[in-house]
């Protein structure tokens, strides 16, 4: 029987046999599966930090639009009080707060509205989601956080329309009482009953919370929906 005889390759110039390459070892396969997984959690992370800055921009947004309105609707208060007291503030209220809501929602993209489960006009009536917020409110405020910092933002989806959603809590006021409180004055009361006569927003005490800015803003920033229609929720 004859010998089979091993091929070895040589070198022509150094006459070393040429050694064959040698496999990757199962832990380079394995450094390199991490260091993939690494990147991936990176990108996460960054579109993650990216998403939450969009946001927070957004947010800041939306706190502006509310400090404006809620300017602009203390200065037409402030007048109407000084000039005929608490009756025509509310006659002033269902006047002129609409148009006020409305050139904020046009100025800034964002529909601006106010809620409360104890509203002035029942256009105001909260819908689930304002309803759960405002119960958070309520909450958050009995275990001890301050009225007036109490806010909420939401991405939520309606109809196939994703949009951020914003809240800002409405503590009650000293000044609020003359139409919102325990005791109204006759022509206060008079002014109410003909101005809202579904009113269910007096019985307040300072601090309480009276209901909230609610704001929206689709995905692609277009503005659809109500607008406020009356200072007092």
């Amino acid at each position: 029987m004859g010998r089979t005889t091993e091929r070895v390759d040589y070198d022509e110039q150094a006459l070393e046999p040429i050694k064959p390459p040698m496999q990757a070892s199962s832990s380079t396969d394995e450094d390199s599966m991490q260091r993939v997984f690494a990147t991936l959690v990176a990108i996460g992370v960054a579109l993650g930090a990216a998403r939450a800055g969009a946001e927070d921009a957004q947010v800041a947004e939306a706190r502006q639009a509310v400090q404006t309105l809620a300017s602009q609707l203390k200065e037409a208060l402030g007048s109407a009080l000084q000039q005929g007291g608490v009756d025509e503030a509310i006659r002033v209220c269902q006047r002129e707060a609409q148009g006020l809501a409305a050139k904020v929602s046009a100025a800034t993209g964002w529909e601006v509205a106010r809620t409360s489960t104890r509203y002035r006009n029942p256009a105001n009536a909260p819908d689930p989601w304002e309803r759960r917020v405002l119960a958070g409110f309520e909450a958050r405020r009995a275990a001890g956080e301050a009225p007036e910092t109490l806010e909420f933002s939401e991405w939520v989806e309606t109809g196939g329309t994703r949009m951020l959603r914003y809240m800002k809590a409405i503590p009650t006021g000293q000044v609020c009482l003359g139409c919102h409180g325990t005791t109204i004055a006759p022509k206060a009361a008079a002014a109410l009953r003909e101005a809202y006569p579904e009113d269910r927003a007096t019985g307040f005490s300072a601090g309480e919370l009276r209901g909230a800015f609610t704001l929206k803003k689709g995905s692609s920033g277009e503005c659809r929906g109500r607008l406020v229609n009356e200072v007092e929720p």
